[in-house]
């Protein structure tokens, strides 16, 4: 018998509770529940509220770096810094059309620039466009006839060229050889010789 009466008042107590909410038109905010003058805003704890710390802000994504160079190349269109950085990135992500316009524009900027004039080669030779490459890379060994690093890449891109210009490629590594001794750099054109001089 006592079981059962419990179970009459809580179906009371339930029934009251959801008289109270229809009356009422549903549940109340809790800064309403609570006697809260002003709603709290969804972001401040009330710890933060009752030590007045002011709500953290949400966090911004950083700009890409790809974003960030693109701005400063729109704020300064001869930052021939942020032009050669944007092209390196977009060579890393094999956007090489994107890539050889920004260090062409580099170029224009300072055409006397060997590095930069070395990744627009680059990016020419992977857009297949080994004529253009080649004539960039022999423009580089003229001003720097000492360098092994222009000589393997001019005999990369003659070893690419259709048909290859074996013969002069074969020639191009010879001299990586002869400039860098026993260097890595002379370990790769012998590689490179032993794969065409075969045989």
């Amino acid at each position: 018998m006592g079981k059962k009466i419990r179970n009459i008042a809580l179906i009371l107590i339930i029934f009251g509770i959801g008289v109270q909410l229809f009356a009422t038109g549903g549940a109340q905010p809790a800064e309403k529940q609570y006697g809260a003058t002003e709603p709290l805003p969804p972001a401040v704890s009330q710890a933060e509220k009752e030590s007045g710390a002011k709500p953290a802000r949400e966090a911004t994504t950083p700009a890409s770096p790809a974003t960030q160079l693109e701005e400063r190349i729109k704020a300064d269109a001869k930052d021939t810094a942020a032009l050669s950085e944007l092209g390196k990135l977009y060579l890393q992500q094999k956007n090489y059309p994107r890539a050889a316009d920004l260090f062409s524009a580099a170029l224009e900027l300072s055409p006397d620039d060997n590095n930069l004039r070395n990744d627009f080669a680059t990016a020419l030779l992977f857009q297949g466009m080994t004529g253009m490459a080649e004539k960039e890379f022999r423009r580089i060994i003229q001003a720097e006839p000492e360098n092994p690093e222009r000589y393997l890449n001019l005999a990369i891109v003659l070893s690419h060229k259709n048909p290859p210009s074996v013969e002069e490629a074969v020639m191009a590594w010879q001299k990586v050889v002869e400039l860098d001794g026993s260097g890595e750099l002379a370990e790769k054109a012998k590689a490179y010789l032993a794969r065409y001089q075969q045989p």
